[in-house]
């Protein structure tokens, strides 16, 4: 009786420590495929902002004008300007970016106040190439102005992110 006990002992050992092993492993290919989705994102947030700037400056205003009989379409009594929905466009691609780019770098490190500086230099670099490329377009113009606009929508996105990650972790914490 006590070599079956033993043996019994053993064999949930090796079932806990096959367990164990399984579970590390999902937990693993869980932060691969997460660290595969977001960069995969962040990529195509990045194709798409870069894609916009390529359109010649008759191409853009067309999207900007569908955009503003759309909004008119849904509220009549709205009074906004083409020049105001393209800022408001430049303004949410870059919002979604600093989201994307903060989320992206917490699953790759998961201690994101290392590495804040990276994020934000990020965040700028890509409105300054973002408006370089518009200087090569039909009809576009590169402007200081939009580099700005486009890095307070980064910096708004990485602060709301960075307000979502503390929370979650003082939750995680409290329980």
């Amino acid at each position: 009786m006590a070599i079956k006990t033993n043996n019994h002992k053993i064999n949930n050992h090796k079932k806990s420590t096959r367990k164990n092993i399984s579970n590390k492993t999902s937990f693993f290919k869980n932060i691969t495929a997460k660290k595969v989705i977001f960069t995969i994102i962040l990529a195509l947030i990045i194709l798409f902002i870069f894609s916009n700037s390529i359109q010649n400056g008759v191409k853009s205003s067309g999207k900007s004008m569908r955009v503003l009989e759309w909004l008119v379409g849904l509220c009549p009594q709205i009074n906004i300007s083409e020049y105001f929905i393209r800022k408001l466009g430049h303004f949410c691609e870059f919002f979604i970016l600093g989201i994307f780019l903060t989320l992206t770098f917490y699953i790759y490190t998961n201690n994101i106040s290392k590495h804040i500086f990276k994020i934000l230099f990020i965040g700028l670099f890509i409105p300054v190439c973002d408006e370089t490329i518009q200087i090569f377009s039909d009809g576009r113009t590169a402007l200081v102005s939009d580099v700005l606009l486009d890095f307070l929508g980064t910096l708004s996105g990485i602060i709301i992110m960075l307000l979502f990650i503390a929370f979650i972790i003082n939750r995680k914490r409290r329980n």
